[in-house]
């Protein structure tokens, strides 16, 4: 008869923990994977969500620039019976008049502070940055700074993309000279703050600045400009006065905008303009 109590095989347990630790380090294994696979999808989820928010916020700044260009051709150009009024456009600005000829108001195309301008025509003709205005980042914005992008020619010399006005196109030294290489009817001062005039075609130190003032927009929508000289030099200045118009904790800065339009009613068609038909 054999034994009640038969002795175990030791090698067979010792089987049995090393395959019960194989399994239980798979198991650990696939929900370490898992949960890493969980985490990227969450984060590449997130920087989505991010990349998009970041978008639409600049969608609704690039629409608010242009509501404000619409709201200001708008006030420049109506007109009611009871206060009849002549309007004159020009790139950038449009200017009322009385049917006497006196000056009502300028009503800019630019940002600028302020956007409108009332009673004294002499405001919107020395309309012209400070000496400084390059230093000042937070209240100015090139709106010709180029884009400089790397060497692609393998000549050393770096790619400028000038976004409005290439200032390589007239070459102050070679104006008037024979077989000259600027673009006939263009011309710019090089005496302008911050102009560098182009020595050559290819000359990346030339620049053309164009500077505009930021128009910073709160949480609530309302906008305002960064003091230029004075004693509050740089601090926000609401473009309408009240509380709820000026930056807080609850009514942050979200965004800022820079533009310049020009009235379609400055172009001057020369197919019609010799016509005697009226506008």
């Amino acid at each position: 008869m054999k034994p009640k109590n038969q002795p175990v095989d030791r090698k067979y347990k010792r089987r049995q923990k090393a395959i019960a630790l194989v399994i239980v380090l798979a198991m650990v294994s696939m929900m370490t994977i898992f949960m890493l696979a969980i985490f990227s999808v969450s984060r590449t989820e997130h920087s989505s969500s991010i990349k998009y928010a970041d978008g639409q916020t600049a969608k609704e700044l690039g629409d608010a620039a242009v509501n404000v260009v619409m709201a200001q051709i708008w006030d420049g150009t109506s007109n009611t019976t009871a206060n009849p009024a002549i309007w004159a456009s020009q790139p950038g600005a449009i200017r009322r008049y009385t049917q006497a000829g006196a000056f009502i108001g300028g009503y800019k195309l630019y940002s600028s502070a302020p956007m409108q301008v009332l009673g004294d025509e002499a405001v919107m003709n020395t309309d012209i940055p400070p000496d400084e205005w390059a230093t000042q980042k937070d209240i100015y914005a090139d709106l010709n700074e180029p884009v400089i992008q790397p060497d692609r020619n393998g000549d050393g010399i770096p790619e400028l993309i000038f976004p409005i006005i290439d200032p390589r196109a007239y070459i102050p030294a070679m104006a008037g000279t024979p077989m000259s290489p600027n673009v006939e009817g263009f011309w710019y001062n090089v005496g302008f703050n911050g102009v560098v005039p182009a020595s050559t075609a290819v000359d990346v130190a030339a620049r053309l600045p164009m500077p505009v003032q930021w128009l910073y927009i709160l949480k609530n929508g309302s906008m305002g400009t960064m003091a230029v000289g004075g004693g509050n030099a740089g601090q926000f200045v609401p473009a309408a006065s009240g509380e709820a118009n000026t930056p807080s904790e609850e009514n942050p800065i979200v965004g800022r905008i820079a533009f310049w339009t020009d009235d379609e009613a400055c172009k001057i068609n020369i197919n019609t303009a010799g016509e005697p038909t009226p506008w």
